[in-house]
Order: structure tokens, then C-alpha cells, then sequence
């Protein structure tokens, strides 16, 4: 006996309670709600560099100062690679997902079952982190550059939607076989990968799949 199946699957995730209003200090970062009237409460918006960027900019420097450079004319030589994010309401995250299988029975004895799965997110909603500098970059670039390159900054994760193409991919197979006696030798393995694109390191998403797993049993009733 064999069977073979493919599906096409649509739905969407509305913004949680915690995502829109969430305002907790958790000591090393600050999860903050997706909602203007609470990321703006701390002034996100007016002013931020996005953790990728400002690790760029770390490793310039670092890199300057090594090289034989003042901290603060490397900050100045490195200021470019600092950017900034800013934040739009929160709306509803949208999936697309293309299913492909197999499962059969062969001599009545080996089963096996087969499934890969790809998909695409419209919107994808997860805790974006950006530091705050006790500088304000807008009235003293140089002083919030020196912030970053000193670790005179606080990290915030506020919870938004991606602007690059998110997918997900996976495949799960399991093998199992029974003998005359009845004992079963049961065996299964699953794969399962988030890409988030370009924005990898800045992004916390709520994905905490193993990437691999693999699971072995055997029995009789």
C-alpha cells in the first residue's frame, strides 16, 4: 500500500496581548510591546541603532583602536555604520505552506512515512532588539557612537514585523518495523529551520524547534 499527498495551507496570527502591551525589565534586555503608545513611552522611535549595525560598528572599532587610533576619532572614522530602525504598528502575520508526503506499508511489516513542508511569512511577528544610548545620536552622534563603543547602552526588544521575506522548512521521516513476535523497531528523525533573512541578528523569534531530532524505541505489546 502506498500513498501519496501534497497540500497547500493558508493562515495568519493576530498580534497577542503580550506582543501589543508587554513592558518588562528582565535585566540584560527590556521587552516592550508593539504598540506606539508603549515602545514610544520610551522614546524608541525618536532615536535607536539596530544590533547588527551597532556590532558592525563595534568590530570597526575595535579594529581602529588596535591599529593604533584614538576611541574617539574611530567613532567618528565608523559613524556611518550605525543605523537606526524605526518601528510601524503591528499587523497580522500571514503563512503560505506547500506540503509534500509519502506513507506505505511494505509486506506488512516496514511502515515508513515521509513529509517535507515549505513556508512563506507575510508579516512576521517577532521581538526585535535595538540599543539606546544615553547619548541622544540625534544632538550628539559622537557621544552615542562612544556609548556603543564603551557599553554605556540598554537593549530593548520590541516586538514588530519583519520587513524581509521569512521562511521555514522542514522534513520529518519515520521508519518502523515489526516481526513475526511482535516486537516493533521504531525510529523517526525531523529536521526543522527558520531562515529570517537579513534582519537574522536582530530579530528574537519564537522559535525554539531542536533542528534536529531523532527518536528510536522498540516494543512488543
Amino acid at each position: 500500500m502506498h500513498n501519496f499527498r501534497a497540500s497547500f495551507q493558508t493562515g495568519f496570527r493576530m498580534p497577542s496581548s503580550q506582543t501589543q502591551f508587554i513592558n518588562l525589565n528582565l535585566g540584560r534586555i527590556i521587552l516592550v510591546g508593539g504598540l506606539p503608545d508603549v515602545y514610544n513611552s520610551y522614546g524608541l522611535n525618536d532615536y535607536n541603532f539596530t544590533v547588527s549595525s551597532a556590532g558592525a560598528f563595534g568590530a570597526a572599532v575595535g579594529a581602529d583602536v588596535a591599529g593604533g587610533k584614538d576611541t574617539g576619532q574611530a567613532a567618528v572614522d565608523n559613524l556611518g555604520l550605525l543605523k537606526q530602525y524605526k518601528f510601524t504598528n503591528l499587523k497580522p502575520e500571514g503563512l503560505k505552506s506547500i506540503e509534500l508526503g509519502y506513507k506505505g506499508l511494505i509486506n506488512n511489516r516496514l511502515l515508513l512515512d515521509i513529509a517535507g513542508y515549505y513556508s512563506f511569512y507575510d508579516n512576521f511577528q517577532a521581538a526585535r532588539r535595538v540599543l539606546v544610548t544615553s547619548s541622544n545620536p540625534s544632538v550628539d552622534p559622537l557621544g552615542a557612537a562612544i556609548d556603543i563603543s564603551t557599553g554605556n547602552y540598554k537593549v530593548y526588544g520590541v516586538y514588530d514585523n519583519s520587513p524581509d521575506e521569512v521562511t521555514s522548512y522542514g522534513v520529518a521521516a519515520g521508519v518502523s518495523y515489526t516481526n513475526q513476535k511482535g516486537y516493533s523497531i521504531n525510529t523517526n528523525y525531523t529536521f526543522a529551520r527558520l531562515d529570517l533573512g537579513d534582519s537574522k541578528d536582530d530579530l528574537i523569534a519564537a522559535f525554539n524547534t531542536p533542528e534536529h531530532k531523532v527518536n528510536f524505541s522498540i516494543g512488543n505489546r
